[in-house]
């Protein structure tokens, strides 16, 4: 009797174990194919996206490093303020580096598209907004390089 209690008991304990493990992970859409991610690693992510987003809509200084937990690189962003407007450097998962000295409005559209994106939190993992890519990829206000 004693051992039936113990095996169901040990059984009950490792249904548990497995079930609290999956609360671990979450289902995230990046383009079409869908992800299985740690959803703690990528929520810090995308919450990280949305925090410079709006520091950019207010050229609020702000500094973060993220890790994007679908491919695990690191990137660095960073908002400060400058003479010339808000400046915005993005080293973004250590291929790409973008110097940006943005105008208040472009500054704000930016912040906007980064917020947009993390709210589609798969988007934020992927590649850049379109809203995103108007800006980065625009010579007037931003420089574009490779750190490969």
């Amino acid at each position: 009797m004693f051992r039936v209690m113990l095996s169901l008991l040990l059984a009950l304990g490792i249904s548990s174990s497995a079930l609290s493990a999956e609360g671990e992970f979450a289902d995230y859409k990046v383009g079409d194919i869908t992800h299985t991610l740690p959803k703690q690693a990528t929520d810090d992510y995308i919450l990280g996206i949305r925090d410079i987003g709006r520091a950019l809509q207010q050229c609020q200084s702000k500094r973060r490093t993220l890790t994007n937990p679908l491919i695990m690189r690191q990137s660095l962003l960073s908002v400060s303020q400058s003479r010339n407007g808000c400046r915005f450097v993005y080293l973004r998962e250590a291929n790409w580096q973008y110097e940006c000295t943005l105008p208040a409005k472009v500054a704000t559209e930016l912040g906007l598209s980064m917020e947009r994106a993390s709210l589609r939190s798969g988007q934020a993992l992927g590649d850049f907004s379109d809203g995103e890519k108007e800006v980065l990829f625009d010579s007037r206000f931003c420089r574009e390089s490779s750190m490969k």
